[in-house]
């Protein structure tokens, strides 16, 4: 299935990690905004709430030990 679930894993298998869920967060984001089954103020907040958990996950993305520019250049930004 996924590489990074394996134990005993590295900076790289975190970073594909929380790649994959920056993707699954797009997705939901995108998704969320086209239901019409919910109320204005509940889809703002349920955004709300997704806005929170990307900028989590991004600030995990820039501590994580062993990312430095050039990893992050070569495996974050493309």
């Amino acid at each position: 299935m996924f590489d990074f679930l394996r134990e005993g894993g590295n900076v790289d298998d975190s970073i594909n990690l929380i790649m994959s869920n920056l993707k699954e967060m797009n997705r939901l984001w995108i998704r969320i905004k086209s239901i019409r089954a919910f109320k204005k103020v509940e889809r703002e907040k349920q955004r709300m709430d997704l806005k929170v958990t990307v900028g989590e996950n991004i600030v995990r993305l820039s501590r994580l030990e062993g990312v430095d520019l050039e990893k992050y250049q070569s495996t974050v930004l493309p």
